[in-house]
């Protein structure tokens, strides 16, 4: 039987990307808002653009993220210190 992964909390969601962005500098990747709607998923916002989507793990969150906003993955990153 497959263990159910915990949902993150907006706020948990968002630290994901400020976490890249303190790390590589504010071109690394947009800040990005999550939001709970009252059904449960989220309003995801950063520039322009927005979705809506099911609230997600940690796993799934970055997964989107690379596929939408932008690489977390700090070999296709340069560090500020560099």
């Amino acid at each position: 039987m497959a263990k159910k992964k915990r949902v993150l909390t907006t706020r948990e969601a968002e630290a994901v990307v400020e976490r890249r962005i303190e790390q590589f500098g504010l071109g690394a990747l947009p800040r990005v808002r999550v939001t709970e709607l009252a059904d449960g998923r989220w309003h995801v916002g950063w520039d322009r653009i927005e979705h809506t989507v099911p609230a997600m793990s940690d796993d799934d969150w970055r997964a989107w993220l690379e596929r939408y906003v932008g690489p977390l993955d700090a070999s296709d990153l340069q560090t500020t210190e560099s």
